[in-house]
């Protein structure tokens, strides 16, 4: 496989709504909170009381420390906490986490579409919110995981794929691995993009996978009373993730997932 780029279309991508054959391995919803006093850990496992008819497995998320002393060469030690409780539906496709930082919502294939998920995710937090009363949100995130299987006898990944990592001439043998991180800043609407793409086994025969990883965030302080503008906001980093996996995928790539 070779990753030249010979003659990409210069259109504008395309838009679609839906894709019959989604590559959306993993959605995930995240909103990052302060609190005026840490929250207990009983308090964050009433969360699950909301909902444990939904999700009746409950887990516990441990958060590792380790020091190394430097006056003291060979010397080290760790510690491990619980920072909060993993909360999962029956077949665990479903996954929402309450930490004394911050609330999760993952979504695993198969995906839905962005108003059932979303849905699902406002519903959740609004049990975290009203059992924890966050003083302020500091983060919010939406995180989309794609993998984008491809026949392994693929010629050149930009048949699929517009952003890829550029090899120079006289050293472009092949590839067999490789693993990109792209932080791009988004300044019209104050937020950042982390893309990530990486060459990965894929679970069908005669088949290669690209990941396509696209975050993106808002790091800013707002009160959580103000729901309505919290999700308005989301709907805007959902469709900046739109707009970034168009731009990412060629049309051959749209045609393998329609």
């Amino acid at each position: 496989m070779t990753t030249s780029s010979e003659s990409r279309s210069n259109l504008e991508p395309s838009t679609h709504s839906h894709y019959r054959h989604a590559p959306i391995t993993e959605a995930v919803l995240d909103i990052q909170t302060s609190f005026i006093r840490p929250v207990p850990l009983e308090l964050l496992a009433q969360v699950q009381g909301k909902v444990e008819t939904q999700y009746p497995q409950r887990d516990t998320i441990v958060q590792g420390a380790f020091a190394l002393a430097l006056d003291s060469p060979g010397s080290a030690s760790g510690s491990t906490s619980v920072v909060g409780y993993r909360f999962s539906n029956r077949d665990a496709t479903q996954v929402f986490q309450a930490r004394g930082n911050g609330y999760t919502f993952n979504r695993l294939a198969p995906y839905k579409d962005w108003d059932d998920f979303q849905s699902e995710a406002r519903r959740l937090w609004n049990h975290y919110k009203e059992v924890t009363q966050p003083s302020a949100i500091v983060r919010t995130a939406v995180r989309y995981i794609n993998r984008l299987d491809l026949p392994e006898t693929v010629h050149d990944f930009a048949e699929y794929l517009h952003t890829l990592p550029e090899i120079a001439h006289p050293i472009d043998t092949g590839l067999s691995a490789f693993l990109m991180r792209l932080e791009l800043p988004q300044k019209d609407i104050g937020a950042t993009v982390i893309l990530t793409e990486a060459l990965v086994p894929s679970p069908i025969p005669q088949h290669v996978a690209v990941l396509l990883d696209i975050d993106v965030y808002r790091e800013a302080q707002t009160d959580p009373a103000t729901d309505t503008d919290l999700w308005e906001f989301f709907e805007v980093l959902r469709e900046r993730k739109n707009r970034i996996f168009e731009a990412c995928i060629t049309d051959r790539m749209r045609e393998a997932i329609s």
